[in-house]
C-alpha cells in the first residue's frame, strides 16, 4: 500500500552532528565539499520534481484518490550556501509544477 507522502531529499550539508543522527553523510560541510554537495542536489533536484505526479495523489485500497505530502528532507537547507543556493530555486521549481 502506498503511504500519502513523498520523500525529496535535497541535501546532506548540516550544521552539526546531532546525537539523534543516524547517516554519516550528515555533517557540516565547508567551502568546497560544501559547493560540492550543494551541486548534488542542484543537479538532481529539477528531474526529480519533473517526474512527481501531476495531481500530488494517490489511490487508497479502495481505489479513491486522495492528496499527498511532498516532504523536503535531507540535512539542514537554511544554512548559508544552502539555502539561496539550493532551497529557494527548489521551492520556486514544487510552484511552478
Amino acid at each position: 500500500m502506498r503511504s500519502g507522502s513523498d520523500l525529496l531529499g535535497l541535501t546532506w550539508a548540516c550544521h552539526r552532528r546531532c546525537k539523534h543522527c543516524y547517516d554519516d553523510r550528515f555533517r557540516p560541510y565547508v567551502r568546497e565539499d560544501l559547493k560540492r554537495v550543494v551541486g548534488e542536489g542542484q543537479s538532481a533536484y529539477r528531474n526529480i520534481i519533473a517526474n512527481l505526479p501531476e495531481d500530488m495523489s494517490f489511490a487508497d485500497v479502495s481505489g479513491a484518490r486522495k492528496r499527498t505530502l511532498l516532504v523536503l528532507v535531507g540535512g539542514e537547507v537554511l544554512i548559508d550556501g544552502v539555502r539561496e543556493e539550493l532551497f529557494y530555486p527548489v521551492l520556486e521549481e514544487i510552484g511552478r509544477h
